[in-house]
C-alpha cells in the first residue's frame, strides 16, 4: 500500500508541474533477470543450486522549486526475487528483511558562495572502492575554488537513542576533488565517533581514500587507494568495524588500465586488499566480484571459508570487448583471485558476455561467469553463475 500511496504521489506532482509553478522531471530504473546459480558454497558434496527471476523498479524524480532549490527523490517500488515475500514488502528506505536500500531524499540550496544539501543521499566516490554508493543521512555544505570541488559534511550512521546520546554513530568528513573530460581526482578524508553505553569509552574510527582517472597516451588510468583504522561499531558501506575487531589498519587499492582498439578494447585490473578491508557492491572488476551484480558471488576482500581478518586477498584480471556491430557487443575476462593468502584460498574465473542495445536506455544481456576455487572444502567444485536481463532506464 505504501507503494502504491509514493507512486500516486509522484503522478500528482509530475501533473501539477504548472499549478506548482515548478519544473518537474520523473524518471527511474526497471530491471527484470533470470538468474541461474550452481554451487556457490564451493562444495561438491552439498546441492546449492538455485533458479529464480529478479525484479526492481526504482522512480526518481528532481524538482525544481525556485531558482537555487532543487528537490532530488527517488524510490524503489520493487525489488527481490519473483514470487519472495520480500520482493512484495520493500518500503521506504530499507525491505521487508530491514536492509538500507539505495534510495535517497535530499534538498539542494544555491546560496552566492556554496551549496547546502540536506537528506539522505548517496555515498558516492571515486570508483566505488570504499564509498560504494549507499544512501547516508548528511548535512553537507561544498563550495568550488579554482575549479576544485569542496566539501564537508557530517553523517547520522546509526541512532541507538540511548540517554546523552551515547552509542550513537556519528561521522565528519572533508572531500576535495575535480572532475573533467579527460581527468578526475579526488581527497576524501572521515572521522567516525561512538560511545560504549557501558563503559562511557570513546571508539573512533578514521578513513582515507584517493582517487584518480585519466588518460596516459593511449592508456586509460583509473586507480584508487582506501585506508581505515580504529573503529566505530557498525556496519558502512560493507565495513564492519569495531573497537576489537582488528588489531590492524586495513587498506585496499586497485589499477585499472583500459586501451581502445576498435572495434577491440583491452584492459587489465589488479587489485589488492589487507586486514579485513571489504570494497563496496559496486567496485565489480569481474561478474563474481561486486554483489550489486546478479552474477557475484562476493564482495571483494570480503572474508571467506577459513580466511581471517590478517588475511591479503588480490585479483588480477584481464579483458577484452568486441564491438560486433553497433547494437551488439561481445566480451570476456580470465581473473585469478588470492581470496586469502594465509589460508591459501584461491580461485580462476572466467567470464563470457553479450549485449544487445534494444534503443538508447535499453538493454538486453547474457553473462556468464565460471569461478574454479582452491582449499575451500575437501571437495572444491566450480561456482557457475548465468544471468539474463532486461535493464531499461528512463
Amino acid at each position: 500500500m505504501k507503494r502504491v500511496t509514493v507512486l500516486l504521489i509522484l503522478l500528482m506532482l509530475a501533473m501539477s508541474t504548472a499549478a506548482m509553478a515548478a519544473d518537474i522531471q520523473i524518471g527511474g530504473e526497471f530491471e527484470a533477470a533470470g538468474v541461474c546459480r550452481r554451487n556457490f558454497d564451493f562444495d561438491k558434496g552439498v546441492d546449492d543450486n538455485s533458479r529464480m527471476w529478479y525484479g526492481n523498479l526504482m522512480l526518481s524524480m528532481e524538482a525544481k522549486v525556485a531558482e537555487n532549490i532543487s528537490i532530488f527523490a527517488t524510490y524503489t517500488l520493487v525489488d527481490g526475487n519473483w514470487g519472495d515475500a520480500r520482493y512484495e514488502t520493500v518500503t521506504g528506505f530499507s525491505n521487508a528483511s530491514g536492509v538500507a536500500t539505495d534510495d535517497v531524499a535530499y534538498a539542494v540550496v544555491g546560496f552566492d558562495s556554496f551549496n547546502l544539501t540536506v537528506g539522505r543521499q548517496l555515498d558516492e566516490w571515486g570508483h566505488m572502492l570504499m564509498a560504494g554508493g549507499d544512501g547516508i543521512d548528511r548535512f553537507k555544505v561544498s563550495a568550488s575554488f579554482g575549479g576544485i570541488k569542496h566539501a564537508i559534511f557530517t553523517d547520522k550512521i546509526e541512532e541507538r537513542d540511548q540517554p546523552d546520546m551515547k552509542d550513537d554513530i556519528d561521522r565528519w568528513g572533508l572531500q576535495i576533488g575535480r572532475e573533467s573530460e579527460k581527468q578526475g581526482f579526488g581527497l576524501y578524508l572521515w572521522h567516525a565517533m561512538s560511545n560504549d553505553v557501558s563503559t562511557g569509552e570513546d571508539i573512533n574510527g578514521y578513513g582515507m581514500d584517493v582517487y584518480y582517472k585519466g588518460d596516459v597516451g593511449p592508456v586509460k588510468l583509473s586507480t584508487e587507494i582506501a585506508y581505515m583504522g580504529g573503529g566505530a561499531e557498525t556496519t558502512l558501506n560493507n565495513w564492519t568495524y569495531g573497537k576489537d575487531q582488528y588489531d590492524k589498519s586495513r587498506m585496499g587499492f586497485f589499477l585499472t588500465a583500459g586501451m581502445d582498439m576498435e572495434p577491440m578494447t583491452l584492459s587489465g585490473t589488479l587489485a589488492y586488499a589487507r586486514n579485513g578491508f571489504t570494497a563496496g557492491d559496486y567496485f565489480t572488476p569481474t561478474l563474481m566480484t561486486g554483489v550489486d551484480q546478479d552474477n557475484a558471488i562476493y564482495n571483494f576482500g570480503e572474508l571467506l571459508g577459513s580466511s581471517t581478518a590478517g588475511d591479503t586477498a588480490m585479483l588480477v584480471a584481464l579483458g577484452l570487448d568486441y564491438a560486433l556491430t553497433d547494437k551488439w557487443t561481445l566480451g570476456g575476462k580470465l581473473a585469478q583471485h588470492t581470496f586469502a593468502d594465509d589460508a591459501g584460498l584461491e580461485g580462476t574465473e572466467v567470464d563470457l558476455m553479450a549485449e544487445y542495445e534494444i534503443n538508447e536506455g535499453a538493454t538486453w544481456g547474457l553473462y556468464a561467469a565460471y569461478l574454479s576455487p582452491k582449499g575451500f572444502t575437501p571437495e572444491d567444485d566450480a561456482a557457475i553463475s548465468v544471468v539474463q536481463s532486461l535493464f531499461i532506464e528512463f
